[in-house]
C-alpha cells in the first residue's frame, strides 16, 4: 500500500503539487468496487499562512456489468476533490456547517504528515453507480428465455394478471 500523505514540514508558502496512482489494494476497497487499473490522484495543496487548502482531481476507470443486461460497461470516472485541513478539532460542529462539497480532514499539533487515503477513497466509492446501465434504453434480459432484448426479439409472452382481477375479466367477455 502506498501512502498518500502531504508532508506538512515540506510545503511551501503557495502552490504546491502532489500526485499519486493508486489501485485498488491501495485504497483499500473490494476488487469487486469494478476499479480497473489505478486511480491518478493530482491535488494542489495551498498553503497561506497556517491555512491549508487542497483542489484536484481523481480519475480512474470502471469495469462494470450493466444491472439489466449483464454487458461489460467501461467508463472513465473524473471527479474534482476539494479538502480543507483543520489544525485541531473544534469544540463544536455547528461552525463546520457551511463546507457544502469540501472535506474536512482534522489533524494534530504536532503531526509531520497528514494521509488522505481516506478522503480519496470516499470520492471513489461515492463515485460508482449503484445500478450501472449500459444506456438508458437499455431493454435487458427477457425473464422467461433469458435473451438479450437489445440484440435479439424474443417470443415469449407474459401475461400474468392478479387474480383479484378475474372476476372483472368475467365481465368483459360477456
Amino acid at each position: 500500500m502506498i501512502p498518500m500523505e502531504i508532508d506538512l514540514r515540506s510545503l511551501t508558502e503557495g502552490l504546491n503539487l502532489f500526485t499519486w496512482e493508486a489501485t485498488a489494494s491501495d485504497l483499500e476497497v473490494e476488487e469487486e468496487t469494478g476499479l480497473s487499473g489505478p486511480a491518478r490522484v493530482a491535488l494542489t495543496v495551498v498553503k497561506t499562512g497556517e491555512a491549508l487548502t487542497a483542489h484536484g482531481e481523481v480519475a480512474f476507470g470502471l469495469k462494470l456489468a450493466c444491472c439489466r443486461c449483464l454487458e461489460p460497461i467501461h467508463q472513465a470516472v473524473d471527479v474534482t476533490v476539494n479538502l480543507l485541513f483543520q489544525k485541531g478539532r473544534p469544540a463544536a460542529v455547528k461552525d463546520l456547517q457551511d463546507l457544502d462539497d469540501t472535506d474536512l480532514v482534522f489533524y494534530e499539533e504536532d503531526d509531520t504528515t497528514v494521509d488522505v487515503v481516506s478522503q480519496i477513497r470516499d470520492v471513489l466509492i461515492l463515485e460508482i453507480p449503484m445500478k450501472p446501465l449500459c444506456s438508458e434504453s437499455c431493454a435487458g434480459l427477457c425473464p422467461i428465455c433469458g435473451v438479450n432484448r437489445n440484440h435479439e426479439t424474443c417470443l415469449c409472452r407474459r401475461e400474468e394478471t392478479d387474480p383479484r382481477w378475474e372476476a372483472l375479466k368475467q365481465f368483459k367477455t360477456q
